[in-house]
Order: structure tokens, then C-alpha cells, then sequence
């Protein structure tokens, strides 16, 4: 039986900054209890946030394996294993995220990552407009649209990023993140720059 306490300690450490602790008591809370998949899925997100990301890619499967159909955890190792380079191994876990019904914009905004992450920049924005496509009236649009504007940027459409950005301001389907909201205004400005210089 998961000790609960020691889990809710180790998050606590982890939330408070202090992550090697968090990390280890993770690591006993697991050793402990080896399918405790609360605890396997924070000890694989605490390991990628400290870097350790091919660790946290096994973990995420060992949570995959025990619940096949958890769109959280599948997000999060289509993550891991893209940030690792297994741009193929990803997909195909995007392709498992996409067969859960009421998930298939998760899986093309996570497929988006994937491709863009692995220098595929055509096939992220395909799967960026797939991603607001399937999201109509739903959480995640705006997070779609300035991702997607990002990406127009950096592939050098300064018109088509801007549109975005405009969109996603205008989008309301998801609360305002005030960190994306300042990379925003900045992203905004830039493309503005770009369209004057031209």
C-alpha cells in the first residue's frame, strides 16, 4: 500500500524548489510501492524537470503499462520520449492519445511539439492547424494559437504569426497564462518589426 504522506511530502519539497529531495523521497515512495502510478508519474516529471529525461520516459511507461488509456500520462511520455530524440516513438504514442475519444486535439497539439522539436517544421504546422480543428469550443485553443504563431514566426511568415497571436488573445476558452501572455506581447512586437523592415 502507497504511503500517501511520504508522497505528499516529496511534492511538497518539490513544489517548495527543493527537488533533490522531493526527487529521492519519490524514489523510496516508489521502491516501496513499484505501481504506485501517482508516485511513478511524479517521480518522471520531477526526473524530466531536472533533466533526467531518458529516466522519466521509462517511468512514464511503466505508468502506461499499468493504465494503457491515461491521456496524461500518454501526453507526458510522447513528451519525454520526443525530448529524448524518439521523434518515432513519440508519434506512435500520439497516435494512441489520438484514439481516445474526446482527445484527437491533445494528440495533434502534442504531435505539433513533436515535429517541431524534431526540426520538422512543415509537419508541426500541419498538425498545429489539425490541433485547433479539433478543439472547437474547447479548452487548449489559445495555448494551439500561439504555439502555432511561434512557429509561423520561426518559419519566417511574420503576416500569418501575427493573425495568431491577434486570435489567441481574443480566444477565451482557456484562462490567461501570464508568462505566454508577456511572450506574447514580445512575439507580437517582433513580428511587427519583421512586417515593417519588409
Amino acid at each position: 500500500m502507497p504511503d500517501d504522506a511520504e508522497l505528499e511530502l516529496a511534492l511538497d519539497f518539490i513544489d517548495a524548489g527543493n527537488l533533490d529531495e522531493g526527487i529521492a523521497m519519490l524514489r523510496d515512495v516508489v521502491a516501496a510501492s513499484p505501481d504506485d502510478v501517482r508516485a511513478l508519474f511524479a517521480l518522471g516529471a520531477a526526473l524530466g524537470h531536472a533533466g533526467a529525461r531518458a529516466e522519466a520516459v521509462d517511468l512514464y511507461a511503466r505508468v502506461c503499462a499499468i493504465i494503457p488509456d491515461a491521456p496524461e500520462a500518454l501526453d507526458a511520455w510522447a513528451a519525454a520520449l520526443g525530448e529524448v530524440g524518439r521523434r518515432d516513438d513519440a508519434l506512435a504514442v500520439c497516435d494512441r492519445i489520438a484514439d481516445l475519444p474526446g482527445f484527437e486535439g491533445a494528440a495533434a497539439l502534442r504531435r505539433a511539439r513533436v515535429e517541431l522539436a524534431a526540426g520538422r517544421l512543415p509537419a508541426a504546422l500541419a498538425a498545429f492547424e489539425e490541433a485547433y480543428r479539433r478543439e472547437p469550443g474547447r479548452p487548449r485553443r489559445r495555448t494551439i494559437s500561439f504555439e502555432h504563431g511561434r512557429a509561423l514566426l520561426r518559419a519566417g511568415r511574420p503576416a500569418d504569426a501575427l493573425a495568431l497571436f491577434d486570435r489567441a488573445v481574443g480566444d477565451t476558452s482557456e484562462p490567461e497564462d501570464d508568462e505566454q501572455a508577456e511572450e506574447m506581447a514580445r512575439l507580437r512586437g517582433e513580428c511587427a518589426d519583421q512586417l515593417a523592415r519588409s
